[in-house]
């Protein structure tokens, strides 16, 4: 019995954090309404002073962070496949454990990728221009 109730929250644990870590970028404002577009900090150019060149350098670093998140989950994917089966036939735990350090392995390459990426976006904005997106963001949060 205890047994499947470990299973059956390590299932839940695992597909909770995939569904967390296999978004191709993280999302900068969300809407409730779907007739919203979601708002990005392209969407605030202006507001920011964001000029052309430095919207294509973000805009070259989001379209490398997509490819590298899509190679990320295709590695990640299959592994999640096979712990899953590896709980239903309730293998021996020492081999989920196994399947599940393999699985955070990759988790935590993609979570460093993140902030990795993240910092180099910010490295593309100046100091003024990064308190406006924080401002803007805060903002658009409490809505």
């Amino acid at each position: 019995m205890r047994r499947t109730i470990f299973a059956v929250m390590m299932v839940g644990f695992i597909f909770l954090s995939y569904k967390c870590f296999a978004q191709t970028a993280p999302q900068q404002a969300q809407s409730n309404s779907p007739q919203q577009e979601e708002k990005t900090i392209f969407s605030f150019k202006n507001e920011i002073g964001l000029s052309d060149e430095q919207e294509n350098k973000i805009k070259a670093l989001l379209f490398d962070s997509e490819n590298s998140m899509k190679t990320y989950n295709r590695d990640l994917n299959p592994l999640l496949v096979e712990l899953g089966a590896m709980i239903k036939k309730e293998e021996d735990l020492n081999l989920i454990k196994s399947k599940l350090t393999e699985i955070s392995k990759i988790q935590i390459e993609i979570e460093c990728y993140r902030i990795e990426n993240a910092r180099k976006i910010r490295g593309v904005l100046s100091a003024d221009q990064i308190k406006k997106w924080e401002d803007i963001k805060k903002a658009h949060a409490r809505k």
